[in-house]
């Protein structure tokens, strides 16, 4: 299903969530901005993840690409008045959204801490509260079209 998010954001371009628009170009103009110059922002955005259509069956993929490196790399560019990257909040927060689903639905690793440790008994309640949290955000989410 992750890859399906990311196909998705990258087919239609713009998602809306209730009335913010979250938009592919913000990616797009980071990766072009990282491949410009010498400049690079903890992230692993390359070519590939933007031309994804070719490598659509790739999970690692998806999940770099919807990941919160590249949210945060957005966000300070952003900060840096950089005018590309102005209203971009929308798309870094379903950016993180994303990225905290994945982390918490791959969890596996007993020693992992935080949202990447698996499900327990002890810390079950605070996971399923999180779940239905992102759950209802990505229930609000809809195309340009309404859909």
């Amino acid at each position: 299903m992750f890859k399906n998010v990311g196909n998705c954001l990258g087919d239609l371009s713009v998602l809306k969530h209730v009335d913010q628009l979250i938009e592919w170009r913000f990616i797009e103009e980071l990766h072009k901005l990282e491949s410009s110059s010498t400049l690079c922002l903890a992230n692993k955005l390359k070519g590939k993840h933007l031309d994804y259509g070719k490598n659509k069956m790739k999970v690692a993929l998806a999940a770099q690409t919807l990941s919160s490196s590249v949210a945060s790399a957005i966000d300070f560019l952003r900060s840096q008045g950089l005018v590309q990257f102005q209203g971009s909040e929308a798309t870094c927060q379903f950016l993180r959204v994303f990225d905290e689903m994945f982390d918490l639905t791959n969890s596996s690793n007993a020693l992992a801490k935080g949202f990447k440790s698996p499900i327990t008994a002890c810390n079950y309640n605070v996971k399923v509260a999180r779940i239905q949290l992102l759950t209802a955000y990505v229930e609000k989410l809809i195309d340009i079209h309404g859909k």
